[in-house]
């Protein structure tokens, strides 16, 4: 039989035991994920989202902006996951970030080369995932991929059009 101080230590291993799996299940969540960061240049009136440490010293170096964190990305291809690809037309000085056969083919018949690929995010909704949308600006010639609603709002105030849904990311608070 265990005496009270042999009781208070078993109680005491086993709630440890619990955190320790709670904080290390939170940590390999986080892990996992990366933040996908918007970018924003005046004089070329492009955004631009990576989740690269490359598209970030891209972005400062070509004069961009960092207006924050949109979403969370896989940092890995996983089951059922697509990479979320970084295409760039020079002629537009456009970035163009898609995950879709339908935006690669846009991006592809525009002139846009291949730069990188981002990470990878789900072609279908998953549990605890949000729609990135492609908006589009004809006057600008930008595209505009975001999860957010300010993002939503301010392409919409901006005459964008919705092209439709690259596919599904974390929130920004889940990396």
């Amino acid at each position: 039989m265990l005496t009270l101080p042999g009781k208070a230590l078993v109680l005491a291993l086993a709630n440890f035991a619990i955190i320790s799996t709670v904080v290390g299940s939170a940590i390999a969540q986080a892990s996992r994920l990366k933040p996908l960061s918007l970018y924003w240049s005046a004089q070329r009136e492009d955004n631009f989202v990576t989740a690269t440490q490359q598209g970030r010293r891209d972005a400062v170096s070509s004069g961009y902006s960092s207006i924050g964190v949109e979403a969370c990305i896989l940092t890995s291809q996983e089951e059922g996951a697509v990479p979320f690809n970084l295409y760039w037309s020079e002629q537009r000085g456009d970035n163009f970030t898609a995950a879709t056969r339908q935006g690669a083919a846009s991006a592809r018949d525009a002139g846009y080369v291949f730069v990188r690929t981002e990470g990878y995010i789900f072609p279908t909704q998953q549990p605890g995932t949000i729609p990135i949308y492609l908006y589009w600006s004809e006057q600008r010639g930008d595209n505009f991929t975001t999860p957010t609603r300010e993002g939503i709002r301010d392409s919409r105030a901006a005459g964008y059009v919705r092209a439709r849904i690259e596919g599904y990311v974390y929130p920004p608070n889940r990396c």
